[in-house]
């Protein structure tokens, strides 16, 4: 959370966009005190201030950072409840899709039924047709036959009667039949007979006629009953189709907004858990400016006594390296976060760090990235600060003379292997020790 406020403080005189909290001053008090650099946070100190006026900047800033990362929690608590909104409403956009959805599935097992219904009656009606056009065969054969019938007429030669002579007697009737009929009497009477007989075959036949065209209309309306069933079937299951489909497209898309707003839900919390997160940190780091304050104050108020020797700066170029290793990252080289400022020297644990040059122990503790850090007052504004120490070999007032011991190195400040970090400066300045070390690396 306060990478991007220690970058601001890294940036040297003169850069612009500096914060006015980056612009913390050394104290003299009879003459120069405490810190060069609060390395670890980005703080450093110049001329006309004090480590505690640097402490109470940072501490500022800290607070305006928390009301800010409030700010955004407030927000992002907001948005939480924005998008919970959203997924409820989906939620019961889904519920209704369902209910939806088993309406349809209802009209699905209706319209199935339906369609059994149309295709049992279509199986009826198509029975029926079966046995109109079976009676029609059958008026058809019976209309042949009667018209064979009316082809061939009995002649009058044909019928005998029982009285011809010749014939046998006693068939005779027992009753006197009177006087015999003459040649036209017969005549009428096969006439009248023949007559009557070919009026009924005429009604037995307009009979059939009807009957035919009875049967005939009603195998056209099972026809077309059949076809408007075929269509409506078949429209029918159209619908069927189409309903489904639409039930499997509306369901896909609601299933992909519930995951998209499930996703922006977790986002949303692992932000404010990383909010949450921060705003522990800056509490805890405001809570440590907090103490370094109150020891900067103290040290402030102790008479420190002047290094004896030579002025730092008439030393340029002849000053001694501080201890031996393999440089592990140089004075100016870059990393992803900011610009070094310091030398860090591999060195196995415990190895003595000399004073490069004498001073006063200005100032002990532990500072962010920097570990166990020991700063040293050179006077004139010029500092050394030597971090990740394992211990630190003299307490605040203490005078340490060139070459004695100030720390043992360590792996403090979340280092992957023991080392030492260096810095030299003048103020806020940090310098370039392969200007001022006969022996840098």
């Amino acid at each position: 959370m306060f990478d991007e406020f220690h970058r601001a403080l890294s940036q040297p005189a003169g850069s612009p966009r500096r914060p006015a909290c980056a612009r913390p001053v050394l104290a003299r008090a009879p003459r120069a005190l405490l810190l060069a650099a609060l390395l670890g946070s980005g703080v450093a100190l110049a001329d006309t201030g004090g480590g505690a006026a640097a402490a109470r900047a940072e501490r500022e800033a800290l607070r305006a950072k928390l009301e800010q990362i409030a700010e955004e929690h407030r927000r992002g608590q907001q948005a939480q409840a924005r998008e919970q909104e959203q997924l409820h409403k989906l939620l019961r956009r889904q519920g209704e899709l369902r209910r939806q959805a088993r309406a349809l599935n209802a009209r699905i097992d209706d319209a199935t039924q339906r369609e059994a219904a149309l295709a049992a009656e279509a199986a009826a009606l198509q029975r029926q047709r079966q046995a109109g056009l079976a009676q029609l065969r059958e008026l058809a054969a019976l209309t042949a036959k009667a018209g064979g019938a009316t082809s061939g007429p009995m002649s009058p030669s044909s019928r005998k009667p029982s009285s011809e002579p010749g014939g046998d007697p006693s068939r005779t009737p027992s009753r006197d039949p009177g006087p015999a009929p003459g040649p036209e009497d017969n005549d009428a009477g096969r006439a009248a007979s023949a007559a009557m007989a070919q009026a009924r075959q005429q009604a037995w036949l307009r009979e059939i006629g009807r009957q035919r065209s009875t049967l005939q209309a009603e195998l056209a309306r099972a026809a077309t009953r059949s076809a408007a069933l075929r269509t409506e079937q078949q429209e029918l299951l159209e619908t069927l189709r189409a309903d489904r489909s639409s039930l499997k497209q509306r369901e896909a898309q609601l299933a992909r907004l519930e995951a998209e707003h499930r996703e922006v839900l977790a986002a949303l919390e692992r932000k404010l858990d990383r909010e949450d997160r921060d705003s522990q940190r800056a509490q805890a780091r405001l809570a440590e400016l907090e103490e370094l304050i109150t020891r900067l104050e103290r040290a402030a108020a102790a008479p420190a006594a002047a290094p004896a020797g030579t002025p730092l700066a008439r030393r340029k170029g002849r000053l001694r390296w501080p201890l031996s290793g393999p440089l592990l990252r140089r004075y100016g080289s870059r990393n992803w976060l900011e610009r070094s400022r310091g030398t860090l020297v591999g060195s196995p644990p415990g190895t003595a760090v000399a004073a490069v040059h004498p001073g006063t122990v200005a100032w002990v503790g532990w500072l962010p990235q920097r570990g166990l850090t020991v700063i040293l007052d050179h006077g004139e504004g010029y500092f050394s600060l030597y971090g990740h120490a394992q211990a630190a070999l003299h307490g605040v007032g203490d005078v340490v003379p060139e070459g004695e011991a100030v720390i043992r190195s360590g792996q403090t400040g979340g280092l992957e292997r023991p080392a030492v970090y260096f810095e030299l400066r003048r103020g806020r300045e940090s310098l370039d020790p392969r200007v001022w070390f006969a022996d840098a690396p």
